[in-house]
């Protein structure tokens, strides 16, 4: 009978020490623990249409970047069309382990391509979160939508 009652004494002592248990928590995560998926940290904007050609658009979440060097842009229809290099902005110089200094974007990237008449678009990018996940080239088709009247 003693050690019964001496297993519920310290089963109450665990169950009353439990609120003050300090959580062990990693400072990058996201309440889950978990990164963000790709399409949330680079939600990139479907084309639209302006005089000279189109504009992209990627919001880029906190924490995370973009690769200058891994965007590229190909025009899928009409076919053998072409389109002359991107007019970014100017990228933030970084220092990666792996690839050694690489331009980046954050926050927000607006990407401008001179072209007129493409009607379907595919876009590559690639980018990373500062707490060291990097994510495999992502790809988005569209089919680029006639301004507005």
């Amino acid at each position: 009978m003693l050690r019964v009652h001496t297993l519920f004494i310290a089963l109450g002592l665990l169950a009353a020490a439990a609120p003050f248990a300090a959580p062990v928590t990693d400072p990058w995560a996201r309440p889950s623990g978990e990164p963000l998926t790709a399409e949330a940290a680079f939600q990139l904007q479907p084309p639209e249409r302006e005089k000279t050609g189109l504009r992209l658009q990627w919001d880029i979440a906190p924490g995370y970047y973009l690769y200058r060097e891994r965007l590229h842009f190909e025009v899928l229809a009409p076919a053998g069309a072409r389109l002359p290099p991107a007019n970014l902005p100017v990228a933030e110089t970084h220092d990666d382990a792996e690839l050694g200094k690489v331009r980046i974007y954050r926050g927000q990237l607006v990407a401008h391509l001179a072209t007129a008449g493409v009607t379907r678009l595919r876009v590559r990018w690639q980018g990373c979160a500062d707490r060291g996940i990097c994510y495999p080239p992502q790809q988005q088709d569209f089919d680029v939508k006639d301004a507005a009247p």
